[in-house]
């Protein structure tokens, strides 16, 4: 019966495939060209990923002034301006993240403890991709209708902040992880390199962005003490600005440390230079997030003319989708990140009927043995990084849903004045 339902399910899958060329021909151009095949594991984890960048480039336009001239000459005159508030500014952009938060939650919860790509589940997850792209669209739409009150707001924002708090947590770990696995084969590489004299030079390949990643640190803290703590009220942002120095100072000797070097050899100080760059990264965040005028005088990230000219939004979505390209693209060693690699015997993959899917398909089947990944882990990431998302490109702000514009809220850094 489970060879049957797969069976069925690659039929249709073959349909779907078609639909899918249709409206997104990369597939047939990538084999007209006859460009290598990419494995499975990554373009399917790719795909999610730029389906998520798609969400975050039409909430942006959204959200952006050149939207709202088009819409106030064309649209708005004919529907009425009540009814523009669905299609522009933050309150719809928080249905749409919600409903990609909606899709992706979905997809990890229906993707549990998927330990063989052959599985039905398996394969819904890795094909399908015009259906999946019509649902996440559906959904989307959907929930540009929920009803407006203030209520909705509140219940959204919560679980934004929330949310995106611990996205920001995933994605530091996420990244201190990638960056212990490239400073491990780097040190692995220039290990096995025969003439011992030359190997010398290629630890610049480490040192280099280490220095580079302090000496951002440090040039970046000068400048918040200068900028967000020169006047006495500032309490707060002098509190969180010294707290971070003395964390990165505790980052770098816990890196150096005789025990840590004991337990792991090969890492370093390159690890403690992006923990330190990344916490100073978060930390500006919060500080131009500062309400107060006097403790904040870049005020300018908190109320730009357009979020495309921002320049916390634009560097906020470079980073996170650059981590998650990173965490999408990685070849990890069982049973990292859920990959499971189970012993069977040869594959064969032979058929007439799998040649002809192949034009349709840019992709080679790396999973035969097991999955290379946690399907449900990958999925409940990007369903919190599309809060995250959302949370960023609106500022960090609560949307007013039944108003036209909206106000900064308590989650902004506060302190004794």
């Amino acid at each position: 019966m489970a060879n049957t339902g797969e069976n069925i399910l690659l039929r249709i899958s073959r349909i779907d495939e078609l639909f899918y060329c249709c409206t997104w021909p990369l597939p047939l151009l990538w084999n007209a060209l006859s460009l290598p095949k990419i494995r499975s594991s990554i373009a399917t984890r790719m795909r999610y990923v730029g389906a998520l960048f798609v969400v975050t480039i039409v909430s942006m336009i959204l959200l952006s002034s050149f939207c709202w001239r088009i819409l106030s000459r064309t649209v708005c005159p004919k529907i009425g301006y009540k009814y523009c508030e669905f299609i522009h500014g933050p309150a719809p952009v928080y249905r749409i993240f919600f409903g990609t938060f909606c899709f992706f939650l979905l997809l990890g919860i229906f993707t549990i403890n998927v330990q063989s790509s052959k599985s039905n589940r398996a394969i819904i997850h890795n094909k399908f991709w015009f259906t999946k792209m019509l649902l996440l669209a559906s959904i989307v739409i959907g929930y540009l209708f929920v009803p407006r009150s203030y209520y909705t707001g509140e219940v959204w924002h919560f679980f934004g902040l929330n949310a995106a708090f611990g996205y920001i947590v995933l994605q530091f770990i996420l990244l201190l992880d990638a960056i212990h696995t490239a400073n491990t084969n780097v040190i692995n590489w220039i290990d096995d390199i025969e003439n011992r004299d030359s190997a010398r030079y290629w630890y610049l390949l480490l040192w280099l962005p280490t220095i580079i990643m302090y000496a951002f640190s440090i040039f970046i803290v000068v400048n918040f003490y200068k900028s967000y703590s020169s006047q006495s009220d500032c309490v707060s942002n002098l509190f969180f600005i010294t707290f971070h120095v003395y964390m990165c100072l505790s980052a770098t000797f816990i890196s150096i440390h005789p025990v840590i070097q004991a337990a792991r050899p090969k890492s370093g100080m390159l690890q403690s230079s992006v923990v330190c760059a990344y916490s100073s990264y978060t930390l500006w965040m919060t500080l131009t997030n500062e309400p107060d005028e006097v403790c904040n005088p870049t005020k300018d990230f908190l109320y730009p003319a357009d979020p495309i000219q921002n320049l916390q939004i634009i560097s906020t979505i470079c980073i996170t989708f650059f981590i998650l390209t990173i965490f999408s693209t990685r070849i990890v060693e069982q049973p990292q990140y859920g990959k499971v690699r189970k012993k069977t015997g040869p594959v064969v993959t032979s058929s007439g009927t799998e040649r002809i899917e192949n034009r349709f398909e840019m992709t080679y089947n790396d999973e035969e043995k097991g999955v290379e990944y946690n399907y449900s882990f990958f999925a409940f990431t990007l369903a919190l990084g599309s809060l995250y998302i959302m949370m960023s490109i609106t500022n960090w702000y609560r949307p007013a849903e039944g108003e036209i514009f909206f106000y900064v809220t308590e989650s902004r850094v506060r302190g004794p004045r």
